[in-house]
């Protein structure tokens, strides 16, 4: 294995230990929100004595909840979450790099364009 496949096997390693961080972060966050959604929730509808149109309210509040938990903790990281992206948090994280891995992957984007 020449240098060049190490660094790409190093970077594609790199990007799923990330993304599985981003997993467990989102799936963390999500279940947070349901935990102070529903204390919340429970809370508010007792006051109204679990009326029909309380609960209703409540369980759209929850599912509205679920949905903006879900969108920001886990759709919009792993949106954001790529090689370049996995480059630029190692180069912030060891910056004995010096860019070179940054410089690596934009010359994988180029040759994969040209080719």
């Amino acid at each position: 294995m020449n240098p060049l496949d190490q660094v790409n096997v190093y970077l594609r390693e790199l990007e799923s230990r990330l993304r599985w961080s981003a997993i467990s972060r989102g799936i963390a966050c999500t279940a947070l929100a349901a935990l102070i959604a529903t204390v919340v929730l429970v809370l508010v509808i007792n006051a109204f004595a679990f009326s029909p149109a309380s609960l209703t309210t409540a369980r759209l509040c929850l599912f509205l909840a679920l949905a903006l938990a879900i969108g920001f903790g886990l759709v919009i990281p792993f949106m954001r979450l790529n090689r370049r992206w996995a480059a630029r948090r190692a180069e912030e994280s060891v910056p004995a790099f010096n860019q070179r891995l940054l410089t690596f992957d934009c010359r994988e984007v180029i040759e994969k364009n040209f080719q």
